[in-house]
C-alpha cells in the first residue's frame, strides 16, 4: 500500500500512518478496502450534487468578465443565455 509521495510525506507522517495502518490490521480491517471505501463514498457525495448547465455558465461569465473589455459584453451573454439555452 502506497503512502504518498516521497516530497507530499514527511518521514515522521509516514511514520504515524504506518502505525495507524498497522492498528487497523490488528483489529481486522483491511486499510485497502477502508481507503477504497472512502473514496467511494466521496465520489457518491459529490455526484448526488446535481450542477445545472446554466450555474456553470454564470460561473463563466462571473470569473472572465473582468478581462472583457466592455461590461455590456456580459449583460449580452446572460440575456441571449436566459432567453435561448436555459430554458432548454
Amino acid at each position: 500500500m502506497g503512502l504518498g509521495s516521497l516530497n507530499a510525506t514527511s518521514a515522521i507522517d509516514a511514520r504515524a500512518e504506518v502505525a495507524l495502518l498497522r492498528k487497523q490490521i490488528a483489529s481486522g480491517l483491511d486499510p485497502i478496502d477502508h481507503r477504497r471505501e472512502a473514496v467511494l463514498a466521496e465520489a457518491r457525495a459529490k455526484a448526488s450534487v446535481k450542477v445545472t448547465f446554466r450555474d456553470v455558465t454564470l460561473e463563466y461569465i462571473e470569473a472572465h468578465q473582468p478581462s472583457w473589455r466592455n461590461a455590456k459584453h456580459g449583460q449580452q451573454w446572460r440575456n441571449t443565455l436566459e432567453t435561448y439555452a436555459f430554458p432548454k
